[in-house]
């Protein structure tokens, strides 16, 4: 690719965000420098002949067909010196993610499309190639599109579930595609009876057995330092990650595979650490007394820079206990011990009903296993207990934090 190749940008998103509009403008300011390659139209079918038959796989099909075609002309342009410019109406990702969010039964496998996509299109698209999507809520988007979708099929990219647009989300990271994380649990060992056996080998080696009653499930990291909090830990039903080696290394393998180490340093700018102070293998009995609200940067510190991946090992939130979180934005540590609060570090019930007053939404999620929620040091939450709760909940806790703003008590691991 020559020093002065052009700017290669496709513009993706929901119907109605404003992507034709948006591009029909950039387009004129340079003139004829610019490639302006307009939304796919099978009823308009130009180098590709339209769909043989009206099926949701039928379309998809051609789509990827047209984009296969498209993708060797944006080849060519981008060797263009003239060119300074090349635009895209849609490109792949759309039709990827309504491959893998579709549920007819006439929908393309999503499978299937990834694979025509490897082979037949990537190969092709030039590594300079930018996407971007615009985000437009369903409502806003049923709006402008007169209040319902154009065909049945469409109607995915409308529903309040977004299962489209979170699909082209996780699409966008360049070229890496959806990899679901309980699907990464069934083949990794991230399970509900791998966290017991990790938890029977702490027993174990705490009553006497030692280091071969454990059976490597349970060793314990040398950190003097933090004696005392994995002493809270395990009363608490959990053991560092960093105890059970199988579990660790686990954990890092599966995380590595769905590329959320990755998009945790792009957040963070650089490679994280793994604390081992923070990371547990969770089993929550529905007797856990202390469920208080809690910002993690009350003991952190509010400078740190950190990401915490709770991943949900068993249903969670409706009859186990799950989360509950504040679903606002605090750029700040609230106030802790005052208002009812249990601990100097919790936040009281009174002062998360002021919040809510204000307008701060609780939030109460159900998961399922594989389900994950990231989020900072600097979110309102608590563990979701409820009176009529009668099950269990397994979860693993994995906090990452940025090597030059790491807390000092804490012990990093790089991964």
């Amino acid at each position: 690719m020559p020093d002065n190749a052009p700017v290669i940008l496709a513009v993706d998103g929901p119907p109605g965000a404003g992507k034709t509009s948006l591009l029909a403008r950039i387009a004129p300011a340079y003139g004829d420098a610019c490639t302006f390659f307009t939304e796919p139209n099978a009823r308009l079918a130009g180098p590709q002949p339209a769909p043989e038959n009206g099926s949701s796989a039928g379309l998809s099909r051609w789509f990827l067909r047209h984009e296969q075609t498209r993708a060797g002309q944006v080849a060519a342009l981008s060797r263009d010196p003239l060119t300074r410019l090349i635009l895209c109406d849609r490109n792949h990702l759309g039709v990827l993610a309504f491959c893998h969010a579709a549920t007819a039964g006439d929908a393309l496998p999503y499978d299937q499309a990834l694979a025509c996509y490897q082979q037949d299109i990537a190969p092709n698209l030039p590594a300079e190639l930018k996407t971007v999507i615009l985000l437009v809520s369903p409502d806003v988007s049923l709006e402008r599109r007169g209040g319902a979708a154009e065909r049945p099929r469409w109607q995915p990219w409308f529903s309040r579930d977004l299962p489209v647009l979170d699909a082209a989300v996780r699409l966008l990271d360049e070229g890496h595609f959806p990899v679901r994380v309980a699907d990464i649990a069934a083949a990794t060992g991230l399970d509900v009876g791998a966290v017991d056996r990790a938890l029977d080998a702490r027993d174990a080696f705490k009553n006497g057995g030692g280091a071969a009653a454990a059976g490597g499930w349970y060793v314990p990291a040398d950190v003097p330092t933090l004696f005392r909090e994995r002493e809270w830990v395990e009363n608490g039903g959990a053991v560092w990650t960093a105890d059970c080696p199988p579990m660790l290394a686990e954990v890092i393998e599966a995380f590595t595979a769905c590329r959320v180490i990755d998009h945790i340093a792009g957040f963070m700018g650089e490679r994280p650490a793994l604390s081992i102070g923070k990371s547990t293998l969770r089993r929550v009995p529905t007797t856990l007394l202390d469920t208080d609200w809690h910002q993690d940067g009350a003991f952190l510190g509010a400078d740190v820079r950190a990401m915490n991946v709770w991943l949900a090992l068993s249903p969670c939130g409706a009859d186990a206990p799950g989360l509950e979180i504040v679903g606002a934005r605090l750029p700040y540590v609230v106030q802790t011990g005052s208002h009812g609060a249990n601990f100097n570090w919790s936040v009281g019930p009174g002062l998360v009903d002021i919040l809510g007053q204000g307008g701060a939404k609780l939030e109460s999620p159900e998961f399922a296993p594989g389900d994950a929620l990231l989020f900072d040091h600097l979110m309102l939450h608590r563990t979701g207990l409820r009176p009529g709760m009668t099950r269990p909940r397994w979860a693993i806790e994995s906090w990452f934090f940025s090597p030059t703003h790491y807390p000092a008590e804490q012990v990093p691991l790089m991964v």
